[in-house]
């Protein structure tokens, strides 16, 4: 009987010791749930606008580089700025130019103060050639593929 008992007494120890542990890890559990619930419905539109903000941080890099010379200081190599205008084949095929008129002034699209005839290709050709120095047929043909990309001018 005696032995029954010790055996019933570390039974019933045991079972306080897991009921125990079994409510400290309900409560933990539910203080993580409440804290996940915390953070995704209630702080989550500022936690995505703050990790927004820091993958769209814009910084101006300076990359110029010095000339590279020979013993007798004669430049054998230097860094020069260098453009690549590109243009969208597909957008310039379906440009219309914009009327100018009292509200459309400031967006308008004309040569010399008179409206375009044409529309398409041929339209951003005419705008385009003047500013870049090149001719209306050359940059037309570049601008007549398909595609997104088109390179119009290297500098």
């Amino acid at each position: 009987m005696k032995g029954l008992k010790s055996t019933w007494n570390r039974l019933s120890q045991m079972m306080k010791r897991t009921t125990v542990i079994a409510l400290v890890m309900a409560v933990l559990a539910v203080f993580c749930l409440g804290k996940l619930v915390y953070i995704q419905l209630i702080e989550g539109p500022q936690l995505a606008l703050a990790a927004q903000e820091s993958r769209t941080l814009k910084v101006t890099l300076q990359a110029k580089r010095g000339k590279i010379t020979d013993t007798n200081g004669v430049v054998l190599a230097q860094s020069v700025e260098r453009y690549t205008i590109i243009g969208n084949p597909d957008a310039a095929q379906t440009f219309t130019p914009t009327e100018c008129t009292k509200n459309t002034e400031s967006v308008c699209q004309s040569l010399d103060g008179k409206p375009l005839t044409t529309t398409g290709v041929a339209a951003v050709a005419q705008l385009l050639a003047p500013v870049l120095g090149m001719s209306a047929s050359e940059i037309g043909g570049k601008l007549s593929g398909v595609g997104q990309y088109a390179v119009i001018k290297k500098t």
